[in-house]
């Protein structure tokens, strides 16, 4: 509870620490899933790409073919991808393998699709990207703000920052409270001098 409480305020490295101490003082917790995933996205965010890839092949080793393994490994490829390093085969093999609870299909398969845009365009296949994205569009849940911010991490990898700002602004619009988030986070750093994101994000 408290690492998630550090993270909502964007306090990536007390979030870090506090989910860690979690998991090595019990690592059968009832909610080890939530804790692997968070260490995934501390590590992201305080740039330690290594250790965010080793926290989320613990996650898929323990809950296998689940689908946190997969959003995981489409999130440090959408964050981290590099040509030469990673391949579009990673971006397939990742989609190929989540198990969704049918409650929870129409809200995660689309962000998974908005997560491999991202991993496409920075793999520069942008065809791909923008058709993941068209698809993500066509399965979204319309109340499901994250939506937006995932879509703002693809065309900012596409390049397309003023579409990028212009999701995020409308991402804070119905969530107010994650705009320290995206003012401090990792991802959006290329933004931080577009006078759109100054004025709408971090100014306020």
């Amino acid at each position: 509870a408290l690492s998630a409480l550090h993270f909502a305020q964007a306090e990536y490295a007390r979030a870090d620490i506090a989910a860690r101490r979690a998991y090595d003082t019990d690592v059968f917790l009832e909610s080890t899933d939530e804790v692997l995933f968070r260490l995934v996205s501390t590590s992201l965010e305080l740039g330690q790409d290594r250790e965010a890839e080793r926290w989320c092949a613990e996650l898929q080793h323990r809950f296998q073919r689940h689908w946190t393994g997969a959003y995981c490994a489409l999130k440090i490829l959408a964050w981290t991808a590099e040509r030469g390093r990673d391949s579009p085969a990673e971006v397939r093999q990742a989609l190929a393998l989540p198990r969704i609870e049918p409650e929870f299909r129409r809200f995660i398969e689309p962000q998974l699709q908005l997560l491999a845009a991202a991993a496409f365009a920075r793999l520069g296949y942008p065809d791909s990207a923008h058709a993941y994205i068209r698809s993500a569009g066509d399965a979204g849940a319309p109340a499901d703000p994250e939506l937006l911010s995932l879509e703002a991490v693809a065309r900012l990898a596409l390049d397309q920052q003023d579409t990028a700002v212009s999701l995020l602004v409308r991402y804070l619009e119905g969530n107010p409270g994650g705009r320290l988030g995206v003012a401090r986070s990792r991802v959006f750093r290329r933004l931080r001098d577009h006078p759109a994101f100054v004025a709408h994000v971090t100014t306020r």
